[in-house]
C-alpha cells in the first residue's frame, strides 16, 4: 500500500499544479486533498494504531502533502481534530533524512523518518516542527489524523460540521467507529 500512495502523490507531484493547493500553513508546502488511496491506509492503519497508543481512535482526516526545498514547519500545536497524529514519510528525494521535532516536557525529541517510517504523537498537547528542508530536497508526506473515543475531542466532529458544513469535504464523522469493533 505505501508503494501506491507513493506512485500516486510522486505522479501528481510531476503533473500540472491544479492538482495541488496551498495549505497556508508552510509556504513551500502544497496538500493534494484527500485521496481515496491515503483514506483506505488511514483506515486500515486505525486499529494498529489504536493499540499503539492505547486508545481506540475515530480517524477523522489524511492529509497528503509535498514539502519543497526550503519548507519548514514551524513550531505549533494542532487543532482538536488532531489530537492523535500519525505522519507517515513516503518520500525522500534525494534520500536524506529531514527529522520531525517533537517536544515534550520541554525536551524536543528528533525523530528521523526515512520512506515508510511512520510517527504517532499527540499534535493537541506536544508542540511539533520541522526545520528548512534543505535546497534541491523534497519530501512527501501524508498526516493521518484521529481523535480518542470518549475523549474530550471527539464529539468535536459533530459541533464543527454542524456549525460548518463546508468541512464535509475535510474530515470524516465520528460515527466511522463502528467500522472498527474492538478486538
Amino acid at each position: 500500500a505505501q508503494r501506491m500512495v507513493r506512485q500516486v502523490l510522486w505522479k501528481l507531484a510531476r503533473s500540472p499544479a491544479p492538482h495541488f493547493k496551498s495549505d497556508g500553513q508552510v509556504a513551500l508546502r502544497n496538500y493534494i486533498g484527500r485521496l481515496s488511496v491515503t483514506e483506505a491506509l488511514m483506515y486500515t492503519l486505525t486499529p494498529r494504531i489504536s493499540s499503539i497508543v492505547g486508545a481506540e481512535l475515530v480517524p477523522t482526516y489524511s492529509y497528503p502533502v509535498i514539502n519543497f526545498p526550503g519548507a519548514e514547519l514551524t513550531r505549533h500545536t494542532d487543532r482538536p481534530a488532531c489530537e492523535v497524529t500519525a505522519t507517515l514519510t513516503i518520500l525522500n528525494e534525494p534520500e536524506e533524512i529531514w527529522p520531525i521535532f517533537v517536544e515534550e516536557n520541554g525536551i524536543a525529541h528528533q525523530i528521523d523518518l526515512n520512506a515508510g517510517d511512520l510517527a504517532i504523537y499527540d499534535g493537541i498537547s506536544h508542540p511539533h516542527w520541522r526545520e528548512p528542508q534543505a535546497e534541491g530536497h523534497y519530501n512527501i508526506s501524508v498526516f493521518y489524523q484521529y481523535v480518542v473515543v470518549g475523549g474530550p475531542f471527539e464529539e468535536w466532529h459533530k459541533r464543527e460540521l454542524t456549525a460548518h458544513p463546508e468541512l464535509m469535504a475535510l474530515y470524516a464523522p465520528a460515527p466511522l467507529r463502528a467500522l472498527f469493533p474492538k478486538p
